[in-house]
């Protein structure tokens, strides 16, 4: 059936190989083959496994981390985006301005020193007093 010898994960490499087909494609029996399994019950008997579940996890999270964009290639395509000619002018304005805004170009600055104060005064009891 090939070596036995575990890995890092502490699959043997049949087993590697199947949880990555099984991730890259979701077929077991295209796994499997891949693998060098020979019997179609391997499938399930290796799929019920804690130790695949576990490494077809961690396979199917590092794609998904892949295919998340780094902050270094934001800032990059905005900055090819910002200074191609080729681009509409309102599409190199709003990748200018996100990138000021990521690099705290723009900033709001709020005083309350002029704020109009409210002032409550309590004189209800006088005025009932005049008007009575």
């Amino acid at each position: 059936m090939g070596i036995k010898t575990p890995n890092k994960n502490g699959l043997t490499q049949n087993q590697e190989i199947f949880c990555q087909e099984y991730v890259k494609t979701g077929v077991i029996a295209r796994a499997l083959e891949a693998a060098n399994y020979k019997k179609p019950s391997s499938g399930s008997r290796l799929l019920k496994r804690s130790d695949i579940q576990k490494r077809i996890t961690d396979l199917n999270n590092l794609i998904a981390n892949e295919k998340i964009a780094k902050t270094e290639e934001i800032l990059i395509f905005l900055s090819e985006t910002m200074r191609n000619k080729q681009k509409k002018d309102k599409d190199r304005i709003k990748s200018a301005e996100i990138l000021c805004k990521c690099k705290h170009l723009f900033e709001v600055k709020i005083s309350n020193e002029n704020k109009d104060r409210i002032i409550i005064v309590d004189n209800i009891s006088e005025i009932d007093e005049k008007s009575g």
